[in-house]
Formats: structure tokens, sequence, C-alpha cells
């Protein structure tokens, strides 16, 4: 049965070892179902000590309900042994519970009234056993008399994460690395693709100028996407998975505050006011854009690399897949990609379909490294998936990779990359990628883009993705239903390559009068040709359109119908 670690929050004052009273202490929780994703409407309450028989099973828990949209039986049980006391001053998440569960997402949690609280003088050692909240509140106050001093509780919090039998990854890492935070929904647009489920990392600085246009796009046409970042997206993302679930379904009514954006957003923010009110995002503030936007070409490898986003990044893929696994147990395959990423779904399920999804199978672009595991030249360690343009695992490849997860997760947490991580992981868990699938790539089909390959390959993943080439590659699948060549990826995409020098391969000399036009019918003589360049005077042909170089005095020329599927 799946475990998740109940990790609390909150600011101590001169108090130490914050607890529950006892194993009776009534949680309080908003709970939704894994099965059709409904949320359960108001709290619900269970203590660790109360139990009854889980319907048509032998087992008991400590919490048995029945799902009132689909009807799914569902359970949880808070695990006596795992209780452990709150010590931090700084506001870090600990863990103080672990909770079995089936078939329930655990989505909010607040201190129940009436309930109790215990803890200590930081310095006299005072108990203090009558910490009550009241209800609505997570502050509470109290004076030492032996200290002399105050003592309270400010912004008590908690939340699941992903269960972990290392106490010392939660010691030794920092909270914040740990504290993932995703939100499981399910599109009511189409729910489509069921066997797939997406990760889709993000950080709060880059959520709401790049998320948007996914959702608004590739993701609505799946049924099971995780948002997974740190612990300040997971306010964020929450507030706009709640206006996203409005807007697709008419409710009117949300639940919990949502929280303004930081400046990060207003630096970055560079979406276009119609495409935040359409993916359900008007609520926020709204900001200016970047200035000088127009010189950004595209988002480039390493440019945020000054962000808190990309440096918790390496701290997400594994806890990451995990939560994949634990929230979505029946699906297939499991895809992690990133916030800038655009992925398939329709190539995707073509490729996959074939394959048997229990056998370990771990997909990507591949590639080496060093750094890592003692590795000190390209070619010692095992070849990875970059994570950009797309990690793909079969369920028998993650299985496999569970049992070994956590020991991951401490063993390479001074690994700099989250994908390296995840590919010497599964490494651990006997699997090395896979050769089977092709279509993963690191840059859009831009300028810089090398075509060299056939046009009728189907591409399943792009990276560094801005949202106008977004909403273009969604416009594409629309038109052919999904089933996206690269040939026609190029054709769309040729807008922006115009007035730009392609490079050719080879050439036919034309003489110092050469003309130009000569060149162009030189490559339609020719049935391979399908782009030209005039440089000097030169005639260079190639059968692919190649990246782009810019070269005064030249020009160049594609044949479009020649690069087609």
């Amino acid at each position: 049965m799946p475990k998740l670690d109940l990790l609390l929050t909150a600011e101590l004052e001169n108090l130490t070892n914050l607890r529950p009273s006892g194993p009776d202490y009534e949680w309080s929780f908003r709970v939704k179902c894994t099965n059709c994703h409904e949320e359960n409407p108001g709290w619900i309450s269970f203590n660790a000590v109360e139990e009854e028989e889980i319907p048509n099973s032998r087992g008991t828990a400590n919490l048995n309900m029945k799902c009132k949209s689909c009807k799914t039986q569902t359970n949880a049980t808070i695990l006596k042994d795992s209780f452990k006391a709150y010590t931090s001053d700084s506001g870090k998440p600990q863990k103080i519970a672990t909770i079995e569960t089936r078939g329930l997402d655990f989505i909010d949690w607040k201190p129940t009234h009436g309930q109790t609280w215990i803890a200590e003088g930081a310095e006299s050692g005072t108990t203090f056993d009558d910490i009550e909240f009241e209800e609505g509140e997570r502050d509470w106050v109290g004076y030492d008399e032996k200290g002399a001093c105050a003592v309270g509780v400010t912004d008590i919090k908690a939340g699941p994460s992903p269960h972990s039998d290392h106490d010392s990854a939660i010691r030794d890492t920092p909270a914040e690395h740990l504290y993932i935070r995703a939100i499981s929904t399910t599109s009511p647009t189409t729910k489509r693709h069921p066997n797939i489920a997406i990760g889709l990392k993000t950080g709060h600085e880059t959520l709401l100028t790049r998320t948007p246009i996914q959702i608004l796009t590739f993701l609505r046409e799946a049924s099971n996407v995780l948002l997974i970042g740190d612990a300040s997206v997971f306010d964020a993302a929450r507030g706009e998975y709640i206006q996203r679930t409005k807007m697709f379904n008419g409710e009117d009514a949300l639940d919990g505050r949502v929280p303004q954006e930081p400046r990060e957003y207003q630096r970055r923010n560079q979406l276009h006011p119609d495409v935040r009110r359409r993916a359900g995002l008007d609520h926020l503030n709204e900001q200016p854009t970047v200035e000088n936007h127009e010189t950004l070409d595209r988002v480039i490898s390493g440019e945020d690399v000054g962000t808190e986003g990309w440096r918790r990044d390496a701290h997400k893929n594994l806890p990451g897949f995990k939560l994949l696994y634990q929230r979505f147990p029946a699906a297939d395959w499991f895809i992690m990609v990133d916030d800038d990423s655009y992925v398939l779904l329709e190539n995707m399920q073509s490729q996959i379909s074939s394959l048997n999804a229990s056998k370990p199978y771990y997909f990507g672009q591949g590639n080496d490294f060093i750094g890592c595991d003692g590795v000190k030249e390209v070619g010692e360690g095992p070849v990875f998936a970059q994570g950009g343009a797309g990690i793909i695992v079969s369920s028998g490849a993650l299985k496999a990779m569970m049992a070994v997860v956590d020991d991951c997760i401490v063993k390479y947490h001074e690994c700099y990359a989250g994908d390296i991580r995840t590919g010497l992981c599964l490494r651990d868990a006997g699997v090395r990628i896979s050769w089977e699938l092709n279509g993963f790539h690191s840059i859009p089909p831009n300028k810089e883009f090398d075509f060299s390959m056939t046009p009728c390959e189907r591409p399943i993943v792009f990276h560094h993705v801005l949202p106008i080439q977004m909403q273009k590659m969604h416009e594409l699948e629309q038109i052919n239903k999904g089933n996206v060549t690269m040939g026609q990826s190029f054709n769309t995409f040729s807008w922006e390559c115009d007035e730009q020098i392609l490079k050719g391969e080879g050439g036919v000399h034309l003489g110092e009068n050469g003309i130009m036009g000569k060149c162009e019918k030189e490559c339609r003589n020719h049935p391979d040709c399908s782009t030209w360049s005039f440089r000097g005077n030169n005639c260079s042909m190639s059968e692919f359109p190649s990246p782009i170089v810019s070269t005064n005095g030249s020009t160049s020329g594609v044949i479009y119908e020649r690069y087609s599927c």
C-alpha cells in the first residue's frame, strides 16, 4: 500500500518538540479520489487508534470511505509507530507521521479545533500540554513563567510528501529540496491517454510564465498530470489548478487563498494577458512584460541557473517519479518533462503502442556525463536520458526503480542533475536506456535545429519551447489529428528561418558570373535536394534543412515540398 509522510512546518518561539497530544489525536484533511479525481466535499477526520474493517478484506484501516462520484472504496491508516516531534524553529518541514493510503490524495490539512498539542520550553523545559488552535487559526501564543518569556506557534501547516525510510535523508538534505509538492489533475475536456502519466517539473520563478500555455495545449489532452515543484510552488500551483478547474467545469466557488506573484514573476513574465486569462490565471496580479523581450529568441540552456527553481531541480526527479507511481498506479507509461517542454502525446502513443509496458523500458535523448558517482571520464557512467527532452519509463522500469529509490535519494544527493540521478537509480535497479523510440529533441524546430533526418519521423518532445511555438505546435497537432511529422514541423516553423541563410554540404561551382537563380534550378534538377545556398559564386545543396548561419552577400532557399513525408 502506498505511503505518504506528513511534513509539518511552523515557526516556534522558545518552544521545541511540538507534537499531537497522543495517538487518539483527530487529524483533519481534505481528500480526493485518485480514480476519478473528484474532491470529497468538506473535511474528513480520523485518528490512529480507532480501526474499521476494510470492506471485502480481512484488513482494517483508520479511515474507510467510498467516493461519492465513482463509488471507489478508499482507505487510510496512520502508522502508530511513525509519530515524531517537530523540533525546528526555522519553519522548515519535518516528518511527524506516516500514512498508508489507498485511493486517496491528501490535498490540504488543518489543526483540528478542540484537539491539543504538546511542546516543551526550549530553555526552561516547561511542559505545555494545552496548546489548542481555534477554528480557522494556525497560531497559538502563551507565556513560560519558569523561563520568563513569551512562547508561541506561528503559521502551522502540514502536507504529504513521498515516504522515505531514511530519516537521514530528511535531516541531511535542505528541507526546501525535499518538500516536493505535486498537484494531480484530470483534464475534464478529453480524458485521453489514460495509460500515460505526466510529471511536469517547474519552480516558483517560472510557474506563471511557462505552464499556462502548456495547460492550454498538450496538457488538455492528458488524463494524468502532476505539477512537481518546491514548497513555494505548491501554493501557487494549487491556486492555478483551482482556477483552471473552475474555467473548465464552470464552477462558481474557489477553495483556498491564492498567493500573490513575487518579484521573480514580475521580472520574467512574458505571457500575453489573453493567454493568462484563457489559462485561468487572470486572478493573479497582472505584471508588466520583461524589457527587451523581443530579443529573447528562446530559453537558453543554463539561462535560469541563478533561480531557486533551477538549484532545486536536481532534487525533484526521483521523488517526482515516486509520486507519479503512487498517484497513478494504473498507468503503463510515465514521462517527466520541464516547464518549457512540449509533448506530442499522439506521437508518443503511436510509438509505445507496440511495446509491453510491464517490461523495463527507459527512453530519452541519450547523454554521457562526468562528475557524479565518481565518473571522471565520458563513457565511464551509464548513458542517461536528458531531462528537458523527456524521460519516458515503463511501469515495469518504474516498479523496479521503486525498490531502490529511497536509497538513491540519499546515495546520489550530491549529484548535480536530476536526470543523471534518474539514470543512475535506474541502473541500480538493473534498467539501462533503450533505443526503440526516437523523437526526443533538446531544442525546438527553429533556426538552430538540425533537420538532417527523415521527414517522416514523428517527434515526441521538444525542449526550450517558447509559448508562441507551443501554440503553433498545438495548432499543427489539431490540423493533423495529432499525427505530426518532422516535415510538417519544418514547414510550420519555417517562418522562423525567413531571411536567414541555410548551411549546405558539398556544392556546384557556378563560376565568376554565376547567377543565384541557377542555384535554385540546380537544386530542383536533383530530386534529393531540398535546400540550397548561394554563397559568393558557389551553390551548396542539401537533402535536409540545416542549422542557420548568417553570411553577408549570400542567399538561400527551400523547396518545401521536397522535405515532406
